[in-house]
């Protein structure tokens, strides 16, 4: 009779594997090391093509204060540019390059030419396209970053004449027809070019490529990181059909375009990729990654690949629970590279998930030079690091001033340190210049102009320490939109300027008759927009800037005193 195959649950295999493990002694000479750690979580499972470990060797031992191993910093940060005599725009020009200007204006009157091969109604803008240049592209930036702080409804709006709405500065510099024509024919690649679908070539990135490559490529040159580091995930909100959109739950946005950014504590970000889905055969944070890296999961390669050119430097970065790993820190720990940060409790090794502490209380096991803890919070909080002994510090309990804990130090320096991205989010947030659309490419691309814009500030702040990002911003888009040219008239429209203005009553200029004074005669603008003809010979010779024809009474009165002075 044949005898029934027994079945497990994963938490029996566990325990299992771990049983063994402390039972089986490990021969280094023999090479028969083969550790199978319990850090395989249930998100990676599926993307860890090997399954094993094969990084650290040894059993995980209750720490006693043994000193880790940190690794000589040998980067060298800083400027590769001078900057001494540069103003805030050139900061900003640093990302935003003449060629990447180049790029905008030779795509856009591009796709301009190919959006008119197309059949189009008889009313459309699109007749009147002109082509763009270098220097109206600035012009355009800068009003895009100039709506994310003068933030209205509707596009339309910047140009309106009601003395409600009125912005001087958008009609002075450019017509709203020609800015949403502009805005419509903004692009970055030739279509004509574009791989098929099924080509083993093709880029789901391929309409914004240029721009990616250039910020990536001037991200990297113009500045070398401090030794802290962050690495994060962005979010930028998109809710229509994208076949590589991310739900994030805890991130505001929650549905949108997810990125991988490597940032500094200042909020510059050194290094970022777009995500675009593992099943993705040409997502750079898969394929290009070193050799001895291969054997990680997916969600490991993409810290390796975001920190390849700074490994063997003895850089230090934090990243969060869904990067952390045994597996990953072993091999940055072997790269001379430190890391930190909070782990899964199914990545764990089970003798320390296992271990009872008591609230407030921490306890650590050491491997080699990984350390991994335990803290009791209000619930487990799990920690791996190999730059941290399992020392404590006191903290006061936020928002209870005589209530304090021993919290492990490695945990302080996570929380202080883990929030790169987080900067660029609070200073992005208050002034975002994304706006819905129908292509997800358009808002991407302002998105990543907003990253260089930070990246700019992060820089000017260095010199500039008391600087504040708004007026950062002003300055940048103050050169954008005037440096063409003088600085245009932005005087108040005369809806606005009869109502807040000083005015006084004057004659019309005088004709000569004869012996006798005579002045010219105007049509009374009340009385003609009331239907009634009726010449006069006085003007309002203050403010308004038209000057126009008043009746002393009352019409004078009601056309400075009444929005509607008509009625």
């Amino acid at each position: 009779m044949a005898s029934r195959k027994r079945t497990y649950t994963a938490a029996q295999v566990r325990q299992q594997l771990a049983d063994s493990e402390s039972e089986t002694s490990v021969n280094d000479s023999e090479g028969s090391s083969d550790d199978n750690d319990t850090d395989v979580n249930a998100d990676d499972a599926s993307d860890d093509e090997s399954g094993t470990v094969r990084f650290s060797a040894g059993q995980w031992q209750h720490a006693n204060q043994e000193q880790p191993c940190i690794y000589g910093f040998l980067g060298k940060p800083g400027m590769s540019v001078n900057t001494d005599e540069f103003e805030a725009v050139d900061f900003y020009r640093l990302f935003l390059t003449d060629e990447l200007l180049s790029v905008f204006v030779k795509e856009t009157n591009r796709y301009a030419q190919q959006l008119l091969q197309q059949p189009l109604r008889p009313q459309s803008r699109l007749y009147k396209w002109e082509d763009t240049n270098a220097e109206e592209m600035k012009v355009f930036c800068g009003l895009l970053f100039l709506m994310a702080i003068n933030r209205k409804p509707e596009i339309a709006l910047y140009w309106s004449q009601d003395s409600l709405l009125s912005t001087p500065v958008f009609p002075a510099v450019m017509s709203r027809d020609r800015f949403q024509l502009l805005l419509r024919c903004w692009h970055f690649t030739d279509n004509d070019c574009a791989p098929d679908r099924n080509s083993e070539n093709y880029s789901r990135l391929f309409k914004i490529e240029p721009l990616i490559k250039s910020l990536s490529r001037t991200f990297e040159s113009v500045y070398t990181p401090d030794i802290k580091l962050s690495l994060d995930e962005e979010l930028v909100l998109w809710k229509g059909r994208l076949v590589f959109r991310q739900y994030i739950p805890l991130k505001r946005a929650r549905f949108g375009i997810k990125l991988y950014c490597l940032c500094e504590n200042s909020g510059y970000t050194y290094r970022f990729r777009v995500y675009t889905g593992k099943d993705n055969p040409t997502q750079e944070l898969y394929c290009k990654v070193p050799q001895d890296a291969q054997q990680l999961s997916k969600t490991e390669k993409i810290v390796v690949h975001l920190m390849e050119p700074l490994l063997d430097k003895g850089y230090q970065v934090y990243t969060d629970n869904y990067y952390t790993s045994i597996n990953l820190y072993s091999y940055l720990d072997a790269h001379a590279t430190g890391c930190c940060g909070t782990v899964r409790g199914n990545r764990v090794p089970a003798e320390v998930k296992n271990q009872k502490v008591d609230k407030g209380g921490s306890v650590g096991f050491r491997k080699d030079n990984l350390l991994c803890l335990k803290f009791k919070d209000k619930r487990d909080v799990f920690a791996l690091t190999n730059m941290h002994t399992e020392e404590t510090s006191r903290q006061r309990v936020r928002g209870r001033h005589e209530v304090f804990i021993d919290r492990p130090v490695c945990i302080c320096d996570y929380n202080k340190h883990m929030g790169g991205v987080d900067k660029i989010d609070q200073l992005i947030a208050p002034y975002d210049a994304t706006r819905k659309t129908l292509k997800w490419y358009r808002k991407l691309a302002v998105h990543l102009l907003q990253l260089a814009m930070v990246n700019a500030f992060a820089l000017y702040k260095k010199s500039h320490p008391t600087a504040r990002f708004l007026k950062f911003q002003t300055d940048v888009i103050s050169s954008l939109l005037f440096d063409v040219a003088l600085e245009p008239d932005t005087t108040k429209s005369e809806e606005l300027a009869c109502l807040t203005e000083r005015h006084f009553l004057s004659h019309t200029p005088e004709t000569a008759k004869g012996s006798r004074k005579n002045f010219l005669t105007r049509r009374c603008r009340v009385c003609h927009k009331n239907g009634v003809r009726k010449e006069v010979t006085y003007i309002c010779d203050g403010q308004c800037p038209s000057h126009p024809a008043l009746c002393p009474v009352p019409c004078f009165e009601l056309y400075h005193t009444k929005k509607r002075y008509w009625q």
